[in-house]
């Protein structure tokens, strides 16, 4: 054969290999995740890899999306900002993902979605922060319940209690930032006032200085607006100061490890969060209780320790996708894909009913907020009024 007969060939073989994985991408559908699977971030991170993990598994198992296998991309960014956007890069630029589903915490989310939006790459992330969807990132769609909501429903039962005076101490977070922001916003518009307004960093080993400066203050009720350790020593602190009045922590406190953590102050704490800590005690005919079983018998029996609230919120933004996916015909068309996200309506999962419209990418309503209580080592639903 001539050595132009042998390039001829060779073309030839490169053009059948180069259609036949054309071919094969057609029926793959690649979703790429980043989570802080360890680092401080790990008890959200973790829980919300492991549900998206299984999940993916389980669809697989069942023929993928619309016959289409998912295969899943994904990274632990270490809790760390800078590796979040590293990680968007790479799902996008390296290893061409048709949709981004993940982010972890608020901050890690916040800083990676400029990237997804600029590469018109779907990101449904799984940070609170209000700021991933106000103003609306036409590309960029919230799964968790944000702070707005999750704030008036803890301050409709403050108030529901006769509290008109509130201390606030908030993280330094990205997270505790906007909890801040939205307490600011949301207590003087009730007829409430804030008397307080304190602020620790996740790394401090004593917070008992700012609520002795909140207590002198007078509140009738203190709100912490932080996650996992740092959230737990204020309850811890609260209890051993022996301050006396209702305590109060943001979303996502709702876990085993915030009751360890917290030890005898964990006892009567309140929240405002979503509906999966209090399962058992929902109307048999709730949709979503039948949802939250499964997860929780199924992630159950894959690892063999108890399911993490989080792992909702990396159930939801991974059927989110899929459910967008399927109604767009395919994941290759992003555009579709995004154009899909935005006109889900009436979806109904673990964190609430998901509504999208071109004006709202955050898709819960108040309604998907339950206020829940400490007893022993697990939760009890409240009911709003006295």
């Amino acid at each position: 054969m001539t050595i132009k007969n042998l390039m001829l060939a060779a073309a030839a073989a490169f053009t059948l290999v180069a259609a036949s994985a054309a071919s094969a991408n057609n029926n793959t559908i690649r979703i790429g995740t980043f989570n802080p699977a360890t680092g401080p971030a790990a008890t959200i991170g973790d829980p919300e890899l492991k549900a998206v993990r299984l999940w993916v598994k389980l669809l697989n198992q069942k023929g993928g999306i619309d016959g289409r296998k998912i295969e899943l991309v994904e990274y632990d960014d270490q809790s760390k900002s800078a590796m979040a956007v590293s990680y968007m890069k790479r799902l996008i630029e390296n290893d061409k993902v048709d949709i981004v589903v993940g982010g972890g915490v608020s901050g890690n989310a916040l800083a990676a979605a400029p990237i997804a939006e600029a590469a018109g790459v779907p990101f449904v992330a799984m940070g609170t922060t209000s700021r991933l969807t106000e103003p609306v990132r036409p590309w960029v769609f919230k799964v968790a319940a944000g702070e707005a909501l999750t704030v008036r429903k803890t301050l409709i039962h403050m108030k529901n209690r006769g509290v008109t005076k509130v201390g606030l101490l908030s993280s330094t977070s990205a997270f505790g930032v906007s909890g801040q922001q939205a307490v600011r916003d949301l207590v003087p518009a009730m007829g409430m006032t804030l008397v307080a307004d304190e602020q620790y960093a996740d790394a401090d080993k004593d917070l008992s200085p700012q609520l002795n400066t909140i207590r002198g203050k007078g509140p009738d009720a203190v709100f912490v607006f932080g996650l996992g350790a740092g959230a737990a020593l204020a309850a811890k602190n609260y209890h051993q100061l022996q301050i006396g009045k209702p305590f109060y922590v943001a979303t996502g406190n709702a876990t085993e490890r915030f009751i360890e953590l917290a030890g005898p102050g964990a006892e009567g704490v309140l929240m405002s969060t979503v509906a999966m800590p209090i399962v058992d005690q929902l109307a048999d005919n709730d949709p979503r209780k039948k949802i939250i079983q499964t997860l929780k018998h199924e992630y159950e029996k894959e690892y063999k320790i108890e399911v993490s609230a989080f792992a909702a919120t990396g159930y939801d933004g991974l059927m989110i996708a899929a459910d967008a996916i399927r109604r767009a015909g395919g994941a290759q068309d992003k555009k579709k894909v995004r154009e899909a996200l935005e006109s889900t309506k009436g979806l109904v999962m673990i964190n609430g009913t998901y509504t999208y419209t071109p004006k709202d990418h955050a898709g819960l309503d108040i309604d998907s907020v339950y206020t829940m209580r400490v007893k022993g080592k697990g939760f009890v639903l409240e009911k709003d009024a006295p």
